[in-house]
């Protein structure tokens, strides 16, 4: 019996004061995606209209290919209008707490007079990338500082004249000089396109090429995909899905630093093995796949073993 003269039995229920505070579950971050693509057209020569669609294709193919889901997804497109608006949206992205971070980067790549890269809006002359451009080096730089465990920097760009030979010039050339400190770099590199004839047919882009991917999955590739495996078991088609042999592919995946995980949308589509499926209906399907019999032939059972017996 307390002080109050009230009985109490077994243990007494901790006061306010002494009581535990009870666990709090933290969610996970989500994921950041970054689609950057100058859009400065004041003083540009091309049109902006393949590149857009570039950026339309990723903007839907990778928050619905990342394994998690597009819940999980929080997608920003930095106003490209200005290189200080393009960077300061990375650089928000990346300093905010993520699961990962995936930068896709499309437009021309241009060396300036400084001998620096820039991004810049298609179709800029090269005599203004130092003035309206990105330096490369500083979305390398805002990557890098990312506290995310997982970097991704996904390129589809097109270099000037000056800038291929740079960036062509060894193997190893155009993966040394944008690739971004602790991130992995894929993608893709190409000289800026000539003019096309009459009636001469676009080539589909890089970035069409992994929203297809994305979409209808790998057959016969795992239920969950990286880019390293994507890259490594399929390869875009010939002059389909690249801008013909002068395209330099770019990849240079970091051991240990974790992976981005897609879905294999190939898998539960009537493309799985049929050694996969249970005994009874292997033995279901294959018995249909027969040839018909002959006349006077018995007739095929062609129902579950489950139910013919």
């Amino acid at each position: 019996m307390d002080s109050t003269g009230t009985a109490s039995f077994g243990r007494r229920a901790p006061s306010a004061d002494t009581s535990v505070g009870t666990l709090v579950r933290h969610a996970a971050p989500p994921h950041r995606i970054v689609l950057l693509l100058p859009t400065d057209t004041g003083r540009s020569r091309a049109s902006m209209d393949r590149h857009l669609a570039r950026v339309a294709a990723m903007g839907m193919a990778l928050p619905a290919g990342l394994f998690d889901g597009p819940a999980q997804c929080r997608v920003a497109t930095p106003d490209g209008h200005g290189a200080d608006s393009l960077l300061t949206g990375l650089k928000d992205a990346a300093d905010t707490p993520a699961r990962s971070l995936i930068v896709y980067v499309t437009g021309q790549l241009a060396l300036a007079g400084d001998q620096r890269l820039y991004l810049t809006t298609p179709g800029l002359p090269v005599r203004l990338a130092h003035l309206l451009g990105v330096r490369w080096e500083w979305i390398t730089h805002a990557i890098t500082r990312s506290a995310a465990p997982t970097r991704l920097l996904m390129v589809d760009l097109e270099a000037d004249q000056r800038a291929w030979p740079l960036l062509t010039g060894t193997p190893q050339a155009g993966n040394d000089r944008l690739a971004a400190e602790g991130a992995s770099l894929w993608g893709q590199l190409r000289p800026i396109p000539t003019r096309r004839g009459r009636g001469q047919t676009a080539e589909a882009s890089w970035a069409h090429w992994v929203a297809a991917r994305l979409r209808d999955g790998v057959p016969g590739a795992p239920a969950v995909l990286t880019p390293e495996t994507l890259h490594q078991s399929t390869l875009p088609e010939p002059r389909a899905a690249t801008a013909g042999p002068a395209a330099l592919s770019l990849a240079r995946f970091l051991p240990g630093s974790g992976a981005v995980q897609l879905r294999n949308r190939a898998l539960g589509r009537g493309v799985l093995s049929v050694d996969v499926l249970p005994p009874a209906l292997r033995d279901a399907l294959r018995r249909r796949a027969e040839p018909t019999a002959g006349p006077g032939a018995e007739p095929v059972d062609d129902r579950p073993a489950e139910e013919s017996a």
